[in-house]
This record gives structure tokens, sequence and C-alpha cells, in this order.
């Protein structure tokens, strides 16, 4: 099975000579605005219609749902999220945030807090365009899209977190036939690569250049496909690149996976870093993968108290049993009373189906049709969805923002 490096995805265009796209630029410093839109006037490859606006969201007038909205930020980042929603709350538009503070902890705090990009004040012109045509390409409704991002993640090796990573994008894909894509996170192992049998000719290393800013034509760049209309973001190809991958690197990268693709599946991997905690930050879901051993069960627990240390704000952790049998003398109750938590999810144990898929690096119902595994990857598929096995919508539950995600 044959993937090839693409230059392809979603694509970017430039408006139209006849159209002018609006950009707003509003905050409470009136210098700094007058600095923006001098630099904005600059700009000789898009033609746009620049209005200064005001300090508040009730002094701009109403913004209409094509524009771009260029928000100076004040220096309280304790205030950003309540100034940034109250904006989207009154003129629902993708909004730049503009920050005076020069650090990749300010840029990840604005994007948290609910900016669709960050850029950092003086403003250059090269950086400016390719954000400008991006999210006015990405707007649909007056917002950026937002796609969903599935993280797995596990402390041990050998309980297949990478198998079900990529099981579960073919599931989606196959289900939905929207645009999903896989990343790589393992990036000392590339399992991901070996698992769709190919030797990617990017990677994520690329993106680590600290000179060059990440942004869609350049992330689009470094994608592979598959020729089931998967997309991978393929690890480094040498161990040692993978301490060039940085936390911001990660984060920026997942940022804007959300913008392009409908479904982002993260594998992980096992090595716990920075980069690692950024992935599940900006997850929706993180599944922490184990099977029913002790050498699995004992790293879970270590795992689980790191996670609540941490406090991270926005995903929940959710253990995923797999490779499940009820003959197993460490049977559910046991990991749930080791663990202190529920065990929410379980797919059965299936070596001869998960095999087969490995082989044909394709997807469960192809390689293997009717098989349990099939059947509980589906399910899985199906939950992330919103809707049970049988199709019908759940009533309860965060499934159901994806199955938005995938119906716009």
């Amino acid at each position: 099975m044959k993937l090839e490096s693409i230059n392809q995805g979603p694509s970017l265009s430039f408006p139209t000579e006849q159209s002018k796209l609006p950009v707003i630029v509003a905050g409470a410093d009136p210098d700094k605005r007058d600095e923006v839109c001098k630099v904005l006037e600059s700009v000789t490859e898009l033609r746009l219609d620049i209005v200064n606006g005001g300090t508040s969201p009730a002094e701009t007038k109403e913004i209409g749902p094509s524009a771009i909205l260029l928000l100076i930020l004040g220096g309280d980042n304790a205030m950003w999220e309540q100034e940034l929603l109250s904006w989207d709350e009154r003129h629902r538009v993708a909004i730049i945030a503009l920050l005076s503070i020069h650090s990749a902890d300010a840029a990840r705090q604005a994007l948290r807090a609910g900016a669709d990009e960050v850029m950092f004040l003086p403003l250059d012109p090269k950086d400016l365009v390719p954000s400008l045509v991006k999210l006015s390409e990405r707007q649909g409704t007056g917002r950026v899209r937002r796609g969903f991002t599935v993280s797995f993640v596990s402390a041990a090796g050998g309980t297949g977190s990478s198998s079900l990573a990529v099981a579960l994008a073919f599931a989606l894909r196959r289900l939905t036939a929207k645009q999903i894509v896989l990343v790589d996170l393992g990036l000392q192992t590339s399992a991901l690569a070996a698992l769709l049998d190919i030797e990617p000719e990017h990677t994520i290393a690329e993106l680590a250049d600290p000179t060059s800013k990440i942004d869609s034509i350049r992330l689009e760049s470094v994608l592979c496909v598959h020729e089931s209309g998967l997309r991978l973001l393929a690890a480094p190809k040498r161990i040692e690149e993978a301490e060039l991958v940085s936390a911001s690197t990660i984060a920026s990268t997942l940022t804007i996976l959300r913008e392009l693709f409908d479904c982002v599946v993260v594998d992980c991997g096992h090595h716990v870093s920075e980069g690692s905690v950024a992935a599940w930050e900006h997850s929706d879901r993180v599944f922490y993968v184990l099977n029913q051993s002790i050498t699995s069960v004992c790293p879970a627990r270590r795992f689980c108290e790191l996670f609540d240390r941490l406090q991270l704000r926005g995903p929940r952790l959710e253990l995923l049993l797999n490779r499940y049998t009820a003959a197993n003398a460490i049977s559910i109750e046991k990991i749930e009373s080791a663990l202190r938590r529920p065990v929410e999810i379980r797919i059965g144990r299936d070596d001869k189906a998960f095999g087969a898929a490995e082989i044909a690096a394709a997807d469960l119902v192809v390689a293997a049709p009717g098989s349990d595994a099939a059947i509980d990857i589906e399910r899985l598929a199906y939950s992330l969805l919103g809707q049970g096995h049988n199709g019908q919508a759940l009533r309860h539950g965060v499934f159901n923002r994806l199955l938005s995600a995938l119906r716009a």
C-alpha cells in the first residue's frame, strides 16, 4: 500500500480582485490601533477594507460574518479570556489576538482564551498576509471551522495504543467520508508510519525551525496521504530529531490542524514530556490505553496520579482497556480498584484481526470483515460521533461536538 507526500489538502486561495476582505482593528490603545492600520495599508497582496474600530465590543459597529478582527489585548493576561469572550459573543467573527508580550506562554494563553490566531506587535506584513488568507478561507458562518481532537496515550509500551489510533482513524474516515488526520507524537518510535506502511518524505521535525512560523500552507506541505484519504503527520526520521520538536511546536501544529481537518487523531507515544502535555491540553478526548497485566496497571496508576496533579483545563482522562478477555485473572473490577477510576471503554482481544490490518495497512473492516475487533472499533467511532452502534443519536455526552463538526 503506497503513500505519497503531498502538498495538498484543504486549499487556500486569495480573495478575488473584485472583493475586499473586511478587517477590523480594535483594542484599548488608540496609538497601537493606528500603527496596526498603517501596517495593513502597506499590504499589497490582498484587497482589504480596513476599519479602525473601538475600544470595546459595544463601541464597534456590527461586523459582518466574513470580517476578521485584529484585537489588541491588554497587559493583564488574566483578563484575556473575558476580553475575547466579550468580542466573540457580540460579533462572532474570527479573531487574531495581537500581543505586546513576546513569549510562547503568552501565545498559548491567548489561544486557550479563545483567539483563532496569535501575532506579536509590531506586526510584520509578511507574517500577517498568510494569517489573513487562512482565516478568510476557514470562515463558514462567521467562525473558523473547528475540528475535534482525540488523543491516545500510554506510559507502558505494548498496549496497542498506536494500533487503536490508526484503526479509529480508518473507521471515522469510512463512516463519515470527512477529512481525518493522524499525528504521530511517538517521536522516537514512528509507529504510525510503520502501521501505514510508509517511509514519509516529510515529518514533524520540519516544523521545528523556530525562525519560521507554522501556518497552514507550511503544515500541509509536510503531510502524507493514504489511499483511503487519511492524512499523516509523521514522526521524525531520526531518533535524535525528536529533541527538536518543542511543546510550542506541537501546540501550534494541533491548533492549525483543528482548523484544517474535521478530526485529529493523535498517538501521544509512551514518553511523558512538555510536548505530550501540550497535546493533552489541545485534545477534546484523552484515552489512556492499558491492558490486563501488572506491568500495564502499575504505570497507569503513576500516570493517573500525574494527570490529576497537572490539573489541566479541558479534557478529563478516560481509561480504555485494550485486548480485554473475561477469563483474565486481572479483572476490570481489580483494575478499577487499583486505579480508583472507572474503565470507560474496552476493546476485546483479537490479535488475528489487528494483525491482518497491520499487515495490509488497512481498515479492520477491509482486512478482517465481521471480526470482533472491527465491531468494537466501529462502536467506539459511533460513540465519538454521538450515535449508538445502530446509528441512533445519543441524547447526552460531549460526543455530539464531534458529530456537529463532521456534519458541517
